[in-house]
């Protein structure tokens, strides 16, 4: 009995000095904790400080490779804790295989040419403000105080909202699952012990989202004739019907397009706003522009990445930056810390300069390929046509609409990272003037 003893304590021991000394990753460079446990990028990401710690250690582990640093972190199962353990949906998988037929499935609901047949109304923030797209596509549901502008930091929703605890549900299900994802095996002993004690978690939005396409069902609202007029709800109850979508398919869409889909854009919508507003130079030019087109137009998206970005290194094994990877690795990037890489972007990666991503700009090509904020290859966001469509529609119609001031003095621009990047600052709004003619808007300085 006593050797049995010795073995079970000797065991995590040995586990550590294996790693420390034979395993074959030991030569990437990251802090010392991340080697053998969660525990670390657990604190970090508690913090709320995470995407900045990114930036600091591949700045600290630099390289003179062009690719930039290998750096190690921790083991990625975070997404696991987004379902149920034995419930994946397309936002959790990672079985390759499983997530392509799951997307398959699905793909048809998120092309441009169904979001903008018919194009839907961008309702003027003067006489709805704020509203929420991602609501209205899936439920034809007139919903103008929904999540996405909640946290758009334009206004505080009140509890008496009807739609105040979706709000409340996503914050703390993020929060939730950007901890406990870490540790993926308590998982499920973790989300029992939410479910005893009603605590937020994921798998409430599976709950609503369910429901709702149970309630729909029942109610018989899916518009019969016309396709291009049905919520995307009613597609997806055609889909499930036709059996191109299986039922857990079905829910994870809509729990998906609330989770994912409001959250994002709403935080990119809030940033754009932000560094617009701020730079009187960098305003003139998007209200030039808009006064030249009269409100009308889009501009053009930047090119797709179509490398496949294999996630797992094959048999065999791979060399990443002079490291070997053995197969059966799973390797990734830090999509906050790439897009501060002074390599790609230049020495004002920093800073916000919109010009950078104009056509004529030399290197805007590669780094457009290199911008992973919806991901790359058959793991790019599924729902990013949607999210393109808002903020083309939605960022011109503030600009012609509004002038907005920012209140530094008030509450100074803030950030916390809980799964998503979330801003913090006030503003003032007013309506424009209206009937001011182009010349009110001067041709802004190259």
């Amino acid at each position: 009995m006593s050797s049995y003893t010795f073995l079970a304590s000797d065991f995590p021991r040995g586990t550590l000095l294996f790693t420390f000394f034979f395993s074959p990753l030991r030569a990437i460079p990251g802090p010392w904790l991340a080697r053998t446990t969660r525990l670390w990028e657990l604190v970090m990401v508690s913090k709320g400080k995470f995407n900045q710690r990114a930036i600091h250690l591949h700045k600290k582990y630099d390289t003179d490779i062009p690719l930039g640093p290998v750096v190690r972190t921790a083991p990625n199962n975070r997404y696991e804790a987004f379902s149920e353990p034995h419930n994946q949906t397309l936002f959790s998988f990672r079985d390759t295989k499983a997530h392509a037929k799951s997307r398959r499935s699905m793909a048809s609901l998120y092309s441009m040419t169904t979001l903008i047949s018919p194009m839907f109304p961008c309702p003027s923030f003067s006489s709805s403000m704020p509203f929420d797209v991602i609501s209205e596509i899936t439920s034809a549901t007139d919903v103008k105080f929904l999540p996405s502008l909640g946290s758009f930091s334009l206004m505080h929703l009140t509890s008496d909202s009807p739609y105040f605890f979706l709000i409340d549900m996503l914050d703390k299900s993020f929060s939730t699952s950007s901890k406990f994802g870490l540790l993926p095996e308590l998982w499920p002993s973790i989300l029992k012990r939410l479910r005893f004690f009603n605590k937020p978690s994921p798998v409430n939005l599976l709950n609503f989202s369910e429901g709702y396409l149970a309630k729909y069902c029942e109610e018989s609202r899916a518009i019969k004739g016309n396709t291009n007029d049905e919520p995307l709800v009613a597609k997806i109850i055609g889909l499930k019907g036709k059996d191109k979508m299986t039922r857990r398919d079905a829910i994870g869409v809509c729990s998906n397009n609330i989770a994912a889909g409001s959250d994002t854009t709403a935080i990119t919508l809030s940033s754009a706003l932000y560094h617009i507003y701020k730079d009187p130079k960098i305003l003139q030019r998007p209200k030039y522009a808009i006064s030249l087109s009269g409100g009308k137009g889009s501009p053009a998206s930047a090119s797709r990445c179509r490398v496949p970005l294999v996630r797992v290194v094959p048999e065999g094994g791979a060399e990443i930056n002079g490291y070997f990877v053995p197969e059966g690795t799973e390797v990734g990037v830090n999509a906050w810390a790439l897009n501060y890489n002074e390599v790609v972007y230049g020495h004002d990666a920093h800073v916000f300069r919109p010009e950078r991503w104009f056509a004529s700009t030399p290197g805007t090509a590669s780094s457009a390929v290199s911008l992973l904020a919806f991901g790359g290859g058959a793991w790019t966001c599924i729902g990013k046509n949607i999210s393109l469509l808002e903020m083309y529609k939605v960022l011109p119609q503030i600009v012609h609409e509004f002038n907005i001031e920012i209140s530094e003095d008030t509450m100074p621009w803030s950030t916390e990272c809980n799964w998503f990047v979330k801003q913090k600052y006030l503003i003032s709004v007013k309506l424009r003037e209206r009937g001011l003619s182009n010349d009110h808007y001067r041709k802004p300085m190259v």
